[in-house]
């Protein structure tokens, strides 16, 4: 793809000058890197009208991303249209044994050149990831779920030392960009942010029987999963990113309101390949990133003002990749690929933690066949078109199976309540207390599967 810059007034169509000078330097255009861009730029606005009325910005932005900005289509704002993304030029489509050498300066081509949702000759657990504006945001299934209180207080402020990580701190920052359109003002949520979220609206028949199994096996209902005065356990609808029925992304919610700023350039195309450091390799000055036009590919620098900042936003790959290719790393593994050693950090490219998950498919009754998410959308055996007034009622109304993100209701579990209890009455019930921690999430998809192992749905939906 070409390097160009995303403008919305045109108020800079050509890229960045080779070696220009800038404050901040945000290197990728995830659902991280939009926001900072987003704040830095509002802070700057604030700080310059409280000195004078008509003092021009003084701070200089940068936001440099490998991918495009796609997030305005149609693919990306239907819902549903999830399955569309896999496997596409948004797609990094990693998979966890790709040979993909952690050093290598052209992780961004090798990915795109394995970018096949098929996966045909290879094995490992496929990692969707968003290339381009709003990163993932543009290509997950828009679950608004914060995680639980004892997350932030037991795993991050207590086993890190992460003080000012704790929920009691963390809470106010989620509120201030959340815009929740269910729910109304209160202590755990918000109405007045950026963010759009929404409670599912839609449910297939199916999610119903699945909520009803839920009850009946003795698990709680939970009607906000964001509420932290309680435990996740139990089972309900989820809060989505939505807005209308739409797909609400990082660039959507956080970008495309500071595009215009004069003082402010967003490029796409742009992969950065590594960091500059100033003689005595102590300081980052700048940045190296690459640029494409008309077939012909060059790189070009980026440096920082006096005091400037470089910040890496490019998520739990990339960014330790570019760490790694800029000599910060385990010594020895550096050596051993020739990469002069700037910084010896044997953490840096290490101790990925994912969220797995295992798919469990159900075959349905006969009577109930033909009623799942797949058969209210798709005319009947043709997954490739979509029923006339499903389309007309999400454009009009933003209403229907469309809005759907598949998984739009679930549960969450504490396993070590669920061990079967000596005594008969006990089995038949799932103990469940509201200061228990839940361990385990299930997603319900009321859709079609090929397969019992159901890991072709997606490709097969596209």
């Amino acid at each position: 793809m070409s390097s160009r810059v995303i403008s919305r007034r045109g108020h800079r169509c050509q890229l960045p000058s080779d070696g220009e000078e800038w404050d901040y330097i945000i290197v990728g255009g995830g659902a991280a890197g939009c926001l900072i861009a987003n704040r830095l730029i509002r802070h700057n606005m604030a700080k310059n009208a409280s000195i004078s009325k008509g003092c021009p910005p003084s701070v200089k932005i940068l936001l440099l991303e490998a991918g495009d900005a796609a997030y305005s289509s149609e693919a990306v704002k239907v819902p549903y249209f999830l399955q569309k993304l896999t496997g596409t030029s948004g797609d990094w489509a990693f998979r966890s044994n790709d040979i993909l050498p952690p050093f290598s300066q052209n992780l961004d081509e090798k990915a795109s050149s394995t970018s096949s949702s098929e996966g045909k000759g290879r094995n490992g657990v496929y990692l969707i990831r968003g290339k381009g504006l709003g990163g993932s945001t543009c290509t997950n299934v828009s679950l608004y779920l914060r995680g639980a209180a004892v997350d932030f207080d037991k795993s991050w402020k207590e086993t890190y030392g992460l003080d000012r990580w704790g929920s009691k701190d963390v809470l106010p920052y989620f509120q201030k960009h959340e815009r929740h359109a269910t729910r109304s003002e209160s202590k755990f949520h918000s109405t007045s942010g950026e963010w759009d979220v929404q409670t599912a609206a839609y449910r297939n028949s199916f999610s119903q029987v699945f909520l009803d199994a839920c009850k009946e096996k003795g698990s709680p209902l939970n009607t906000d999963f964001n509420n932290w005065s309680r435990s996740q356990v139990g089972h309900g609808a989820f809060d989505l990113s939505q807005h209308k029925g739409r797909r609400v992304t990082a660039a959507s919610a956080f970008l495309d309101a500071i595009l215009e700023a004069p003082n402010f350039v967003c490029c796409v195309g742009t992969p950065v390949q590594r960091l500059l450091f100033d003689k005595e390799g102590n300081a980052v000055v700048g940045v190296e990133y690459r640029t494409t036009n008309a077939a012909r590919t060059s790189l070009q620098t980026a440096h920082l003002r006096s005091g400037g900042e470089v910040i890496l936003t490019s998520g739990a790959i990339h960014t330790p990749q570019l760490l790694l290719v800029s000599g910060i790393g385990p010594k020895v593994e550096l050596e051993k690929h020739g990469i002069p050693v700037l910084i010896d950090l044997p953490g840096v490219g290490r101790n990925l933690q994912d969220h797995p998950s295992v798919i469990y498919s159900a075959e349905a009754s006969k009577a109930a066949q033909g009623k799942g998410l797949t058969s209210a959308i798709h005319p009947r055996g043709n997954n490739s078109k979509i029923k006339f007034m499903v389309k007309l009622r999400w454009l009009v109304l933003g209403k229907g199976p469309l809005t759907s993100v598949y998984v739009d209701h679930g549960a969450f579990y504490n396993t070590k309540q669920c061990q079967p209890r000596p005594d008969e009455e006990s089995k038949k019930k799932m103990v469940s207390k509201e200061e228990s921690f839940a361990d385990l999430q299930v997603r319900f998809a009321p859709i079609k599967v090929p397969t019992p192992s159901g890991n072709d749905t997606l490709r097969t939906l596209r």
